[in-house]
């Protein structure tokens, strides 16, 4: 039994080093200008790369309002470390272009720290059950080389930082929950406030994190009813230092602008290729028409710009808005094999995500209840609002829902743990292990083209 468990924790953390070098890999060979978002590049009057630029050359925000120039509406934090880091490079003596090659090794930590957080967060809601050791293993499968943290390893958007301070505020709310304090929730505060100064959607969090502050709030209640000295009021004592973290830090760029450009909070610019407006709802969900693996986007000679969101979801999580054919046509097979195994890996997602939460066998405590579902029901209804609410191809991009991924692979591998079924559990662990390879072997051969 020693020897069957020591073999299985060198499996999980040889699954995390894969999905480490992965990473690195990737950043090795894509350049800051392809397969990005919205950076258009270094130089250039707009983008990330240009505002990254602009925090650089002035070194202060833009005194300008920031919708005249695109890109620049977003929340400054990460455009801040990259003007940072392009400094730091500069100062080391790496060329203009390392230098701006260099912005991906920020990016690319942060989400080598979704992965070890995720790791963690595992770690706190699994228990003492038979497979504790595979269920883990279950989980990085999914999460530790999942193609969507790869591309985002490599995006020098906001996108990588705003998903790692989510992902670090469950971390610090759940460690919060177990002990609550003033010490405890300090971080959970910077952390939700510094992912809306990253990304102003990365306050979706604090949906699921309200819940559990409410839970917490209501167990006071009715332990201690009485409010001197008691357990109630240093609760809502946290919750009142909390506030004044959270709510200037996640909100001061969105009331500077509202102050001096009357930019509205919630400003989104038109993005992407537009759909054909006579695309009805019921096409965008049920219309399962397929052109190749691949995104179809009539803007790069698909034909058509593929409508389906629920199609987007899995193509874009596994290859963003790219066709690889034009890296490799023997990708084909592999990306094809790649797009079932997600499939089936979503629907077994799914299964475990209902169990777990609703059946009352599932074992699983409370809080991990909340903060598993909570975060995946708000980001992928907020996802849903943004991709049918706005008729174009990019809102379909799925990385704007990515921490579903981490929920999903976590509640994956708690189901693992507690089903009794063997033929379950080998689809779960062979599915898993055969996602896995396929998607080191795409991401890896497309360097191999590079």
């Amino acid at each position: 039994m020693k020897d069957k468990n020591r073999l299985l924790t060198i499996i999980f953390i040889a699954i995390i080093a894969i999905g480490i070098f992965i990473k690195l890999y990737y950043i090795h060979y894509t350049p800051t200008w392809v397969r990005q978002h919205d950076v258009i590049g270094f130089g250039a009057e707009e983008g990330h790369a240009a505002y990254i630029e602009y925090l650089l050359n002035n070194r202060a925000l833009p005194d300008f309002d920031p919708r005249s120039r695109w890109g620049f509406f977003q929340p400054p934090l990460h455009h801040i470390i990259s003007a940072i880091t392009l400094f730091i490079s500069g100062c080391l003596g790496f060329s203009e272009g390392q230098s701006q090659e260099n912005i991906q090794i920020i990016t690319a930590l942060y989400m080598i720290g979704v992965l070890i957080l995720s790791a963690g967060i595992y770690k706190r809601f699994s228990e003492n059950a038979e497979d504790k050791k595979i269920g883990p293993i279950v989980a990085m499968l999914i999460i530790a080389v999942h193609p969507m943290f790869t591309i985002m390893a490599g995006s020098i958007n906001n996108d990588a930082l705003a998903l790692f301070l989510s992902v670090l505020a469950l971390y610090f709310a759940i460690r919060w929950y177990e002990n609550p304090s003033i010490i405890k929730i300090i971080p959970v505060a910077l952390s939700i406030g510094f992912a809306m100064t990253a990304k102003l959607t990365g306050g979706l969090v604090a949906v699921p994190i309200g819940i559990l502050m409410l839970i917490k709030l209501v167990e006071g209640v009715k332990e201690l009813p009485g409010f001197k000295g008691s357990k109630l009021s240093k609760i809502i004592f946290q919750y009142a230092i909390f506030a004044v973290i959270v709510f200037p830090i996640g909100l001061w760029w969105s009331i500077r602008n509202i102050i001096k450009w009357d930019m509205p909070i919630n400003y989104i610019p038109p993005v992407g290729e537009q759909l054909p407006e006579d695309i009805s709802l019921f096409r965008r969900i049920f219309d399962f028409k397929l052109s190749g693996v691949y995104p179809a986007i009539e803007g790069k000679n698909a034909g058509y710009s593929e409508f389906n969101v629920i199609i987007s979801i899995i193509k874009t999580s596994l290859f963003g808005e790219w066709d690889f054919s034009e890296v490799s046509h023997k990708l084909t097979l592999l990306s094809w094999g790649l797009f079932v195994f997600a499939i089936v890996l979503a629907v077994i997602g799914l299964i475990a995500t209902v169990y777990m939460t609703f059946s009352k066998n599932s074992g699983l405590m409370l809080e991990a209840r909340v903060v598993l579902f909570g975060t995946w029901i708000t980001y992928l209804m907020a996802y849903l609002s943004f991709a049918l609410g706005y008729n174009n191809f990019s809102a379909e991009d799925f990385r704007y829902a990515a921490i579903c991924i981490v929920c999903e692979g976590i509640y994956t591998g708690l189901f693992y743990e507690r089903i009794s079924s063997k033929v379950f559990k080998r689809i779960i662990i062979g599915g898993s292990t055969i996602f896995a390879l396929l998607s080191v072997m795409v991401y890896f051969i497309i360097g191999l083209k590079a």
